[in-house]
């Protein structure tokens, strides 16, 4: 009995995690027998400037999610340079409030501040539950250039 609820305690708290679809994340946390654990603020233990980039533009990029929990509260937030560790450049004022498991995209997250040629940063992934916790991932770290960001 004891080992069948602690079954479905597992379950349940594995299906609270996330992936970011696009822009790439910076490491699979969902992998199995890894150091990663979405638990982990900042990065769910990604390396803060590990990673390629992508091309993102900054005047309004997409975020496409993986989710796996009935609803979750969705946070973007960017972090400046190329080791960022403080995510204070919110893309998302407002929380997302997206419902259902499976791909969950946001089509429009233009940059609130103004970055200087050549800037790098990274973009963070957060959401929670009915719980209050939460989970933690990063995209490719971007270098931001006029018009367009390098994710």
């Amino acid at each position: 009995m004891l080992s069948s609820i602690l079954l479905l305690a597992t379950l349940q708290l594995s299906a609270a995690h996330f992936s970011i679809e696009y822009p790439t994340w910076r490491a699979d946390t969902l992998a199995e027998n890894t150091t990663y654990d979405q638990w982990r603020y900042p990065c769910a233990g990604a390396a803060p400037g590990a990673a390629g980039r992508t091309e993102w533009p900054v005047q309004g990029g997409s975020v496409v999610l993986g989710l796996h929990h009935e609803w979750t509260y969705v946070f973007v937030n960017l972090g400046l340079g190329t080791n960022a560790s403080a995510f204070n450049v919110s893309l998302t004022p407002d929380f997302v409030n997206a419902t259902g498991r499976g791909t969950y995209c946001i089509p429009s997250l233009p940059l609130p501040i103004q970055p200087r040629d050549g800037d790098n940063a990274t973009i963070q992934v957060v959401t929670s539950g009915k719980s209050g916790s939460a989970l933690y991932n990063v995209g490719s770290a971007p270098t931001l250039e006029g018009n367009r960001a390098w994710w």
